[in-house]
């Protein structure tokens, strides 16, 4: 049996009674004493796969959690700290030039060399626009090596350092 989101802290870590796979952290509870939560993981089975949900989440004071295992919280710390990488990585990009590394859709890793430094890549490799509204939260970048853009799903990068 669970609790009631009555019973919550903010900064614990939760899984729901009914479904353990979503695991978030309460980040405050609002002014009528609903708990909200950021970043919520979404385990499949394997849990070896994950789906990360950046959206704010109101739990409803009829949903009952229960504290996540040692493993599921393992995870959800894991991805929190890949989390703020990534916003480090993308920094690091928009200053200057970043060495990293990640895997590709197919499998296979690639090193690259990129920025997103005007200064840089110059003007003439600058993002033009094509009209198109971007829809997805890949990354990216002018890669220097290759002299042209490319980009990634964030969950893939590997490693990354400054040059």
């Amino acid at each position: 049996m669970g609790k009631k989101f009555n019973d919550i802290k903010p900064g614990t870590i939760c899984t729901l009674v009914h479904n353990d796979s979503l695991i978030f952290r309460i980040t405050h509870i609002n002014e009528v004493g609903f708990p909200f939560a950021m970043h919520s993981l979404y385990c499949y089975p394997s849990f070896d796969e994950f789906q990360i949900d950046k959206k704010p989440i109101c739990m409803a004071y009829t949903t009952e959690y229960r504290e996540a295992t040692k493993e599921q919280k393992e995870k959800f710390i894991n991805m929190e700290k890949k989390e703020v990488n990534i916003n480090d990585f993308k920094n690091a990009l928009r200053n200057g030039v970043v060495e990293f590394k990640y895997t590709k859709k197919n499998g296979e890793v690639r090193t690259a060399k990129g920025t997103l430094n005007i200064d840089v890549m110059g003007t003439d490799n600058a993002p033009k626009g094509t009209g198109y509204d971007i829809v997805d939260d890949n990354i990216r970048y002018y890669d220097l090596n290759s002299d042209g853009w490319r980009s990634f799903i964030p969950e893939n990068l590997i490693e990354w350092s400054n040059i």
